[in-house]
Order: structure tokens, then C-alpha cells, then sequence
């Protein structure tokens, strides 16, 4: 399976926190993909999203996005 296969597959079950296969290296194959990267939390992702705390963002932390080549391969 290519990366964008794989991010296709199991993006939404990452972000939900659901069990998949390969999720222990998920997020580290995908950046070095160029797929996904990491960024700090802001002000707006954490009001904009009603289970943020619960998904555990939260100001000061960092959460996975997609880079334009991954919201490409979406």
C-alpha cells in the first residue's frame, strides 16, 4: 500500500484515536511522506472542535495536520 493509500485508509480513524493496524508509526511514516505534519495548538483549534479536550488538545500542545500534499491525496 502507498503512503496516500494508507492516509486515505486510516487518516480518520488517527485522528479519532481508533485502533488500526499500523498506528504505532503511523504519524512518523506520514510526515516523512510529506503527508502530515506536526504544529503547535491554537486558540481556534481548540475552540472550533467541541471534543478537543477530550482528543487531548489542548494550548501548549502540537496536533498532526494535513500539508497540502496530503489534503491532495485525500
Amino acid at each position: 500500500m502507498t503512503p496516500d493509500e494508507e492516509l486515505r485508509k486510516h487518516w480518520h480513524d488517527f485522528c479519532d484515536c481508533d485502533p488500526f493496524p499500523t498506528r504505532e508509526d503511523f504519524p512518523e511514516r506520514m510526515e516523512a511522506a510529506g503527508l502530515i505534519r506536526l504544529r503547535p495548538v491554537t486558540r481556534r483549534d481548540v475552540a472550533e472542535d467541541p471534543f478537543a479536550a477530550e482528543r487531548g488538545i489542548e494550548l501548549g500542545g502540537s496536533l498532526w495536520e494535513l500539508t497540502a500534499k496530503g489534503r491532495k491525496a485525500m
